[in-house]
């Protein structure tokens, strides 16, 4: 009989830990825990926004022509697709185009990757000092 009562608190020891932990899930986080959203140019959780339009209004003569610089270990290469589009395609489908419910997940070819890039006549630039591929910009 004492085996079945401390069966039934262990269960009901569970449960309740269980409700807690269901209840921490689901209780809104705060704008705090947005840390690496706190610091992008974004609508903020708090902020209420009155107006639409554009974020800057600039014509494409007002826009450099230099990359932008990145941090010294890095640097910025024009990526040569006939050798390198499999990594283009092992960066963009292990890391991108995931929707919340994971349910589709990028899966292009790198036959087609290659295509587009070239029929849209884009350029694409990344690099990382070991040759890792970390980033891919295509653009005209």
């Amino acid at each position: 009989m004492n085996e079945n009562r401390d069966q039934m608190l262990k269960i009901a020891a569970m449960l309740k830990q269980m409700d807690i932990t269901r209840k921490q899930q689901d209780a809104p986080k705060a704008s705090s825990d947005y840390k690496f959203w706190n610091s992008q140019p974004v609508v903020k959780l708090e902020e209420v926004v009155d107006q639409e339009g554009a974020i800057d209004s600039k014509t494409v003569d007002m826009i450099s022509r230099e990359a932008y610089p990145l941090p010294k270990e890095f640097e910025w290469v024009t990526v040569d697709l006939d050798t390198r589009i499999q990594q283009v395609y092992e960066l963009l489908s292990n890391n991108y185009v995931e929707d919340d419910s994971e349910t589709f997940r990028f899966n292009y070819s790198a036959g087609f990757l290659k295509w587009y890039v070239y029929l849209l006549n884009l350029i694409g630039h990344s690099n990382h000092p070991d040759g890792l591929m970390i980033g891919f910009l295509a653009f005209r």
